[in-house]
């Protein structure tokens, strides 16, 4: 059985962050799209700095997924109105994705 928390993203995290990024945005993209700019992209919008920008905004809730204190993903929720919210990001290792599929 798989043992996880989920928890509100500190700033302690904002490293982790930047790196689960790195390590899994190159999946949700075409095979033959070019690396270095999937790398340009990352350091522009997605970076340890962006997420310090995300923690502290009022529109934006960064959760993180943790396994044994490490972060295993992350999800950026964009807060619309007061009831109304929407997913803006979503990472996971690729190893969590493969046990929580079994």
């Amino acid at each position: 059985m798989l043992s996880y928390e989920n928890s509100l993203a500190e700033p302690s995290h904002i490293n982790g962050l930047e790196d689960i990024v790195k390590s899994t945005f190159h999946l949700a993209c075409p095979e033959d799209s070019n690396r270095d700019l999937q790398s340009v992209y990352i350091s522009k919008h997605l970076s340890a700095h962006n997420f310090k920008q995300l923690l502290s905004s009022k529109k934006h809730k960064v959760w993180v997924a943790l396994e044994e204190k490490e972060i295993i993903g992350l999800a950026v929720v964009e807060i619309m109105t007061e009831n109304l919210a929407m997913l803006s990001k979503l990472y996971v290792y690729q190893a969590f994705k493969v046990k929580a599929s079994h």
